[in-house]
């Protein structure tokens, strides 16, 4: 499946310093992208790597990887809103 994700500075740095990603990194210094072909078995590590990259990167392909992205987020959100209570 196809992967896309939109990368801030920091998240260039980031997968700059991934072995398996840098090759697939273009930039502009400022912003950039990076487009690369991953395994469906592949979509929870891959999408745990951009998770931990908080908003410097925006996966926009696969559906399956922003969905998974999005339910971790929300699984982490309930466990902050319980605990402040």
């Amino acid at each position: 499946m196809k992967l896309k994700v939109h990368l801030t500075r920091e998240g260039i740095r980031q997968c700059l310093t991934n072995p398996w990603l840098e090759q697939y990194v273009a930039s502009d210094n400022e912003a950039g992208y990076m487009e690369m072909m991953i395994e469906t078995s592949e979509v929870r590590f891959t999408g745990d790597f951009f998770f931990s990259l908080g908003s410097d990167a925006i996966v926009e392909e696969p559906a399956e990887m922003v969905s998974y992205i999005c339910e971790k987020a929300q699984s982490i959100l309930k466990l902050y809103q319980n605990e402040n209570k």
